[in-house]
């Protein structure tokens, strides 16, 4: 059956129906006798047929079996393939020279492992498909996969041709250009079909499916280990990746993935922008997650790499639920990564009422707030801002709504119409804590090199209002006194180095890079002390600031209530905290002149009574800090207003029998019982 797409129409041409030809069917795919994972001694494996008749044919170096092939005639033995000679990481990945990123030849065999590739043909039926199995054999499997495993397989042309390969500087090259190669061409002809398997840190196989796959990013593609983009098709089998992926999420179903090379940190930390990510992942924008990986291409190590989500309309749909036809995101200035030109000229409609308007009016910032989400543009710009982001915000921004006809303020969250933004590619930042990004972020021209207008001045302009300023200041504070601690950065590193470090060595041999690896940690660590004092002096400097204040809050007893201040409850989820389980007192450092809110919180059963040092009863108060250390005291007491628990019943452990009546666990009164009439399986929970 053949069949024709011409437009919006659609014919079916059915070939052999007039002289009885049967469909031809498909040869069943090989099955192995051994699970693909981790073996700490040698194996064997043997491919068993689908069907009587079949012959397989197999290959151990990643290229897709034909009757050429080698025929399966026994069990194939598998040892540790590391020793044996370097083949595809022998191959040039980029013509640069004299340079941290020139590609060199490994320093000596890279860690292998055993890829097998099978397919049964069958006498009148169609090849099958390709069985892809990875089996690691090492006697030393904690030593030398000290991390995740994920395994490429595809034929060695695909990515090494002159012509075809996406890795390699290839027939596009011109010697002289760095922006040319065949790794820097775009879109569906320079898509290549892989197989993909993960496998987690103790070998179980997570994932394993075909996929196509496309080199990633900007400026480093030309480095010699590159992002792949990962595409589920069906046209390659499964549409989707049925996997957890990224188990810190709740998703289990992903359309596009990455295999990152880390970006701009490449050589230098490998996981900075994914240290800056889990950071600043809880402040109100999204984030991209992510893990280390130990990554194979046909075999051969490759290196370390970061297994990331990305985003595009996929993204949004999966977090969002927003139907994909709805989405819009926009990229740098407004250029149109989804939707339609009606959408750039919205959001610049926008951004020029902005510009060109007093925004000091408040039906002006009203109607902005309508627009966009205020409060994820400040976390968003704080964040950028604290962790000086060197390649923004003339670059590397991401920014998407729902495509409604006017905002809609009851509907879910990210299905309102309103702009947010999307944080990524943070791996040029988190060094030189004493640069000044504030004032980079709100020039025309930055103290560093010239913005582009576009860039800052969105934020040039909404800063000019009087409450959004004042709500940019007290986030950046709040900040400052809970996500940006440094205690909770480093330890964040230092999590994260630790994962890092029994694979790094193997790393740098692979690449033959030596980077100063332990120093490039202490630069991080050093950031994320100093950074906080440099940024207050930043925000007073701006905005013209008497200086900042200490504010102490305290409450009489923890069990009877909190506080809130600003946007920041103090309880023990608070990041931050030295100790969690004793939240208070807490103390944070705000700014003179600009007025705080402080919410005293009570828990159930509970009512608040005074601030004790002032004895003011409201449980809100605005204060504006002056030169003086500032303390508040909450004093809550039992409330006896408050409503009682008359009867409480618990129904998750009933008794056997027939039940009748099931007495209160607890009961003011006491004797109250519940009667009912049900019985079988599954009632009231019990099976």
């Amino acid at each position: 059956m053949l069949f024709h797409r011409l437009g919006s129409l659609a014919f079916l041409v059915f070939v052999g129906l007039a002289t009885g030809a049967p469909c031809q069917t498909r040869a069943d795919a090989p099955i192995f006798s051994r699970q693909p994972g981790f073996y700490d001694a040698p194996i064997s494996v043997s491919l068993i047929a689908g069907e009587p008749g079949a012959v397989i044919t197999y290959t151990l170096d990643g290229s897709e079996p034909t009757l050429a092939s080698a025929v399966y005639a026994a069990p194939i033995l598998l040892g540790d393939p590391s020793s044996n000679p370097n083949t595809i990481s022998l191959i040039p990945t980029n013509f640069r020279t004299n340079h941290h990123f020139a590609w060199r030849p490994p320093r000596g065999p890279v860690s292998k492992l055993n890829l097998i590739r099978a397919r049964a043909f069958v006498t009148g039926q169609e090849p099958s498909p390709v069985a892809t199995g990875s089996f690691v054999v090492s006697a030393d499997l904690a030593g030398q996969f000290p991390l995740p495993v994920v395994s490429v397989a595809t034929a060695a042309e695909n990515f090494f041709a002159d012509d075809i390969g996406i890795y390699v500087p290839g027939d596009t090259f011109i010697p002289g250009d760095l922006w040319s190669g065949n790794y820097f061409q775009e879109g569906d002809a320079w898509e290549r079909p892989v197989h993909i398997e993960l496998f987690d840190q103790q070998g179980n196989l997570l994932l394993a499916q075909n996929a196509g796959a496309r080199i990633h990013g900007y400026y480093t593609r030309h480095y010699p280990q590159k992002t792949l983009r990962l595409y589920a098709r069906s046209e390659y089998g499964a549409a989707r990746f049925q996997c957890a992926l990224f188990p810190d999420l709740p998703f289990d179903s992903y359309k596009r993935f990455l295999i990152r090379n880390s970006g701009n940190d490449w050589g230098y930390i490998g996981f900075l922008d994914l240290a800056v990510q889990t950071m600043v992942r809880d402040m109100g924008f999204d984030t991209q997650a992510g893990r280390p990986v130990i990554h194979f291409i046909n075999g051969e190590y490759w290196g370390i790499a970061n297994l990331r989500e990305r985003y595009d309309r996929h993204y949004i749909e999966r977090c969002y639920g927003v139907a994909a036809d709805e989405i819009v995101i926009l990229s740098d200035n407004a250029d149109l990564e989804e939707g339609v030109p009606e959408d750039q000229a919205e959001y610049l409609a926008l951004r020029d009422y902005v510009i060109s308007n007093d925004m000091n009016q408040t039906d002006r910032l009203a109607y902005v707030s309508e627009r966009i989400d205020l409060d994820n543009l400040i976390a968003y710009t704080t964040a950028e801002i604290f962790n000086a982001n060197h390649d923004w915000p003339g670059n590397n921004i991401r920014y998407w709504r729902r495509r409604t006809a006017e905002f809609e303020p009851t509907a879910p969250h990210g299905h309102d119409g309103r702009w947010r933004w999307l944080a990524y590619d943070l791996d040029d930042c988190f060094y030189q804590p004493s640069r000044n990004t504030l004032a980079h972020a709100t020039a025309v021209n930055g103290p560093e090199w010239p913005n582009p207008p576009w860039s800052t001045s969105l934020l040039r302009g909404l800063l000019t209002n009087e409450l959004f300023r004042r709500q940019f200041i007290n986030t950046f504070a709040d900040h400052l006194n809970s996500t940006f601690v440094p205690a909770r950065l480093i330890g964040i590193i230092n999590d994260l180095a630790a994962q890092f470090a029994p694979a790094i060595a193997a790393f740098q041999d692979r690449w033959d890079i030596t980077f100063y690896w332990e120093a490039g940690l202490s630069s991080l660590r050093s950031f994320a002390i100093y950074r906080p004092a440099h940024q207050r002096l930043h925000i007073v400097d701006h905005f013209q600031l008497a200086g900042t204040t200490d504010i102490t809050l305290n409450v009489n007893n923890p069990a009877r209530g909190k506080i809130q201040i600003n946007s920041l409850v103090v309880d023990s989820a608070l990041a931050g905290l030295a100790d969690p389980a004793q939240p208070y007192p807490w103390s944070g450092v705000y700014f003179q002149g600009v007025p705080i809110t402080v919410t005293a919180l009570p828990e159930f059963g509970y009512r608040f009574l005074f601030w004790q040092e002032t004895g003011e009863c409201d449980a809100q108060v605005t204060l504006s800090p002056g030169p003086d250390p500032l303390s508040l005291t909450a004093v809550f007491e039992v409330d006896t207003t408050s409503p009682a628990v008359l009867h409480a019943w618990h129904f998750n452990d009933l008794p056997s029998g027939t039940l009748t009546a099931v007495a209160a666990d607890v009961s003011l009164l006491g004797g109250a019982v519940i009667t009912y009439p049900g019985t079988g399986a599954g009632y009231l929970d019990r099976v």
